[in-house]
């Protein structure tokens, strides 16, 4: 196996809380691909060697910080927290999936798209908002320059829910920049072919120009779910989310707009900012509200 070409630069582990083994427990992720690899995964690449992390005890790794800079995650709010968080693999698509320390509601169940160079990124933001909201977040893996790739693994992991038992309007989604425009997209595929639609979005700065060209002609009169849109209304470069929420609330769609001065959910921003913590304050009522819980 080729270890130094997929060992270069870094490789990441990160504490998965609640395992009966250490070899469940492992995340790596290579700089090369920057993308998702679970140690307990049975598809694995030939040019991968995952033997060597598979006896090395991950709350040792947890309490020594080998926590990698370019995640952007902070020692002390996973203290904080305290979440329990998986890898898992359904119908070709990774993701992380977290559980707060008190999970409030079995049934319910949000769905988070990062808006950055990949999934570990949405820990910082998705770890606060399980906790507030009490609910199971699944953070999809994705590369932002494979749109259709990415709109499809978001209507996989749908499926794969619908397979554990959950219902379409106990399922909320989130989308972060990118995301949002992903998520509004996957969304509007699936009303158009016969899916149905969940029971919340949120879009936080969404922002994708194909998307929003392609998905602000579709016909929302038809049928979309209640939607929090959050921005900054300082971030000039970005005003994307006006489209939306402009394109929405004229078709009749349940739409709000809740704005900041400042930034809210960027990955240089801390994780226990005010702006952070008030917008999580928002979509914690918002999702009560809409998903009835």
């Amino acid at each position: 196996m080729k270890v130094k070409n997929t060992l270069l630069i870094s490789l990441v582990a990160i504490v998965l809380f609640g395992c009966q083994t250490s070899s469940d427990k492992i995340i790596v992720m290579t700089s090369r691909t920057n993308t998702l690899i679970s140690s307990n995964e049975k598809d694995h690449s030939d040019d991968v060697n995952y033997t060597a992390f598979k006896n090395i005890p991950c709350r040792i790794i947890y309490k020594e910080n080998y926590i990698h800079k370019d995640i952007r995650l902070e020692k002390d709010m996973l203290d904080y927290y305290d979440p329990e968080i998986h890898a898992i693999y359904y119908n070709n698509t990774k993701a992380l999936d977290i559980k707060p320390r008190k999970l409030n509601d079995s049934q319910k169940v949000l769905i988070y798209l990062h808006g950055d160079q990949n999934v570990f990124s949405s820990l910082k933001n998705a770890v606060p908002i399980s906790y507030n909201t009490g609910l199971r977040v699944i953070c999809i893996d994705y590369e932002n320059n494979k749109q259709d790739a990415t709109i499809d693994k978001v209507l996989n992991t749908f499926k794969f829910l619908l397979k554990q038992g959950y219902h379409l309007d106990n399922i909320g989604i989130y989308g972060n920049n990118f995301g949002g425009g992903i998520a509004t997209a996957a969304v509007l595929k699936m009303r158009n072919e016969g899916m149905g639609i969940p029971g919340a979005m949120i879009l936080c700065a969404p922002n994708c120009d194909l998307i929003v060209k392609s998905c602000l002609n579709e016909n929302f009169e038809i049928g979309f779910p209640p939607t929090l849109i959050q921005a900054n209304f300082k971030k000039v470069g970005n005003m994307s989310f006006l489209k939306y929420y402009q394109r929405f609330n004229k078709s009749g769609v349940d739409v709000k707009l809740d704005m900041y001065e400042g930034a809210i959910f960027s990955k240089n921003s801390s994780w226990n900012n005010k702006n952070n913590q008030l917008a999580i304050t928002k979509i914690s009522s918002f999702l009560k509200t809409n998903l009835n819980y």
